[in-house]
This record gives structure tokens, C-alpha cells and sequence, in this order.
């Protein structure tokens, strides 16, 4: 959790054309949202950290793109949270998950851009959701909104070291609906285009995972290029059957596919620029 503010900028590079808020839609398709309570979870590790980034001068927290509170809920367990997405059938599914209701949890469906938010907030957090928003509007919000102690955090769910990692991927990449996906680095990409300085960079350790072979499947299918609403039943069907095809040998004598999960946390201020930058 050591800070760096050394690291010198790297030229400016493009979003990745693929990144759209219409895209980010997809989230809401009917079977990409019965797939998504099968994705693994945010470390506990990861919320502690999250936890001492608050500033006792601003407790508050807003979860950005918060889809149905994957951080959000359990974030609300140690401060208040304000949990904002665009899209209301995925509020409404955190709403109806255990500790969705939580007297300190508010959930807000609406753009970041133009949702009614209080602030100051000591911390805004982004749970792999900041890189489907328009920065160049999003960024400028953030300004107005944090305490001048605040920090933004942004989070991703990484596997453990896995042993079919390699052919999973493989597989992946020949069904993957989207045409021009590109690998991308988002805090690269926002520290490069000087909306974001950096200050820690922390992956945590891993905890453990434990999934049926269907659970296993399901969750592939809540990410984006993915979705079985975009897919071909053909394909869909045809994926599956690979993917069974590769896990079936890990699974245990319980018929579980016992796994581990991590999360990454990066930190840091928003750039004094951002608030004076024009759209």
C-alpha cells in the first residue's frame, strides 16, 4: 500500500472504441442478469482498504456504475454508501439481495453524470464499471463532489493462479461477441489522458472460491461479450459444452471446482485539471 508520486506520465493514448456507456447496456440483458449473482466476490482484504482510505472529515462513500452492489453492499457494512446506476433492474436486484436494504445503503438510478448527489464524498469507488463511462464528463463530477482529502479507488476481480487459465482464455476469445475488444490497462488509460494521479496499487491475496461446474459456467456468461442474449443458441450451447469439457477434470470428489479469487486496488486523486477541463 506504499504511495508513489514520482511515476512520470506516459504519452496520451485513445479509449478503446468498445467502450461505450451502450455497450455497458448489455449488463442489463435478461441472461446476463440471472448470471451475475454467480461472480466471485470482492475480497475482504480489498474492503479494508477501501475502508481506511475514508478521511474522518468526509465517512461517505458513492459506488459508481454499482450494478446490483457487488461492492456496495458490503461496503455499506462499514460506512455509508450511496450506490449509483443507470440502470434500474439492477438496482432493483441488490435491492432484493441479503443486506441490499441496509438503513445506510442508498441506492440512486441514474447516470453519473446527472445523478442528485450530496457530497462531499471522502471516497468514491468503481468496481470494473468506470471505463464504460464518458470520462470527460464523469471526471469533472468527481471534482465537484470529493473532499479535498478524498480518494478514488478503483477495483477489478482477479483469479488465482489457475491451471486451465491458458485454454480458458482460448476458448473465451473464439465465442467473445464483441468485434473490435481490444486488451486495455484503464489505469493507463486515465492516468495517461491526466485524470487520474495514482497513489497505491495493492492486489490482495487470494481467498477462497468454490463453484459447481454450472456456477462456474454462468458467471463467464455475466461478462460482457459474453451474454447469451448476444449470443447464438448454437454457440451458446457449443461454449458451454467446451467449457465443461475443460473443468470437468478439476472437479472434486464434491463436485465442486475449488478455485480462489483476488481482488486489485488502486487509489489515488482526481487531477486538479479535471474541474476546469471543457467537455
Amino acid at each position: 500500500m506504499s504511495e508513489d508520486r514520482s511515476r512520470p506520465p506516459s504519452p496520451l493514448v485513445e479509449k478503446p472504441d468498445f467502450l461505450t456507456t451502450e455497450n455497458a447496456w448489455e449488463f442489463s440483458n435478461p441472461a446476463t442478469r440471472s448470471a451475475y449473482s454467480h461472480r466471485a466476490h470482492y475480497t475482504q482484504a480489498a474492503l479494508d482498504i477501501l475502508e481506511s482510505l475514508l478521511p474522518p472529515s468526509a465517512p461517505t462513500a458513492l459506488d459508481v456504475g454499482c450494478g446490483p452492489g457487488d461492492l456496495s453492499i458490503p461496503l455499506a457494512e462499514r460506512c455509508p454508501v450511496d450506490a449509483v446506476d443507470m440502470s434500474d433492474t439492477l438496482i432493483q436486484m441488490g435491492q432484493q439481495r441479503p443486506g441490499g436494504m441496509q438503513p445506510n445503503l442508498n441506492w440512486i438510478t441514474a447516470s453519473i453524470e446527472d445523478a442528485p448527489l450530496q457530497g462531499p464524498y471522502g471516497l468514491i469507488t468503481a468496481g470494473e464499471s468506470l471505463h464504460w463511462m464518458p470520462w470527460d464528463q464523469v471526471f469533472p463530477r468527481f471534482a465537484e463532489i470529493i473532499d479535498p482529502c478524498g480518494r478514488l479507488a478503483l477495483l477489478s476481480r482477479h483469479p488465482a493462479r489457475e491451471p486451465w487459465r491458458d485454454e480458458l482464455n482460448d476458448i473465451v476469445t473464439r465465442y467473445h461477441t464483441c468485434d473490435d475488444y481490444i486488451s486495455y490497462d484503464l489505469v493507463e488509460l486515465i492516468t495517461q489522458q491526466r485524470y487520474f494521479h495514482p497513489t497505491g496499487d495493492k492486489m490482495t491475496s487470494a481467498e477462497p472460491l468454490s463453484q459447481t461446474l454450472t456456477e462456474f459456467i454462468e458467471q463467464l456468461h455475466s461478462r460482457f461479450g459474453l451474454s447469451r442474449d448476444n449470443m447464438t443458441a448454437a454457440d451458446a450451447q457449443s461454449f458451454d459444452r467446451d467449457i465443461a469439457s475443460l473443468m470437468t477434470p478439476y472437479l472434486d470428489a464434491t463436485g465442486y471446482i475449488q478455485s480462489g479469487t483476488r481482488t486489485r486496488v488502486v487509489w489515488g486523486k482526481i487531477n486538479d485539471t479535471v474541474a476546469h477541463r471543457s467537455p
